[in-house]
């Protein structure tokens, strides 16, 4: 959050201030400034990953399910066990 805004400063079109407001640490902010950037910006990361992990190991990133929600889950944990059964053949 901090990188970003301070991205947002540097152009002059976008006004932090009225973002976020004058003397507001951007870390302290309620979850609800930020929630779709940063469900976009999971998004974009674990579909980067499973990009690159295709293009090294032939399969999906493991542990997306983490990357995307926060937490793991039942159904990411077998993916991800699919996914090493798929490269141990693989490779």
């Amino acid at each position: 959050r901090r990188v970003l805004l301070s991205m947002f400063k540097d152009i002059p079109s976008v006004n932090t201030e009225a973002l976020i407001g004058a003397d507001a640490n951007v870390l302290e902010l309620p979850n609800e400034h930020f929630a779709n950037l940063e469900f976009s910006f999971k998004e974009l990361w674990g579909d980067n990953a499973d990009a690159m992990s295709m293009l090294y190991s032939g399969t999906g990133a493991l542990k997306t399910d983490f990357t995307r929600t926060g937490k793991r889950t039942m159904v990411g944990a077998l993916q991800d066990g699919v996914n090493s059964t798929m490269r141990f053949f693989i490779n």
